[in-house]
């Protein structure tokens, strides 16, 4: 099941991957320029947040999931391993944005 969901999620990925494309070939072959930001990510210390807060989230989630299910703290911990990265990268991302004002950029 697991493999499947990675599975599922990567194929995802790759749809949306070609999606963008074409519109950026139908772009090209109408004489139109490519949508600005279609490629491009997002400011990398937002993308950080985000992704610190979402595993924060899932770290959570995982950790209550595996608990109940097993019963058992040890294979609950695999959630806190997810959470504790999540907390890492929320607040790498934190202390890059007030690096940052500091510097007045």
């Amino acid at each position: 099941m697991p493999v499947f969901i990675v599975l599922i999620v990567f194929l995802f990925r790759y749809f949306n991957r070609r999606a963008k494309y074409r519109v950026a070939e139908k772009a090209l072959a109408s004489g139109q320029p490519i949508p600005e930001g279609l490629f491009k990510g997002g400011d990398p210390d937002t993308d950080l947040t985000e992704k610190g807060i979402k595993n924060i989230c899932v770290g959570l989630g995982l950790f209550i999931f595996l608990w109940a299910v097993t019963g058992r703290f040890g294979v609950g911990s695999i959630g806190l391993l997810v959470f504790f990265t999540g907390v890492g990268e929320y607040l790498i991302a934190r202390s890059r944005n007030s690096d940052r004002r500091r510097r007045g950029e």
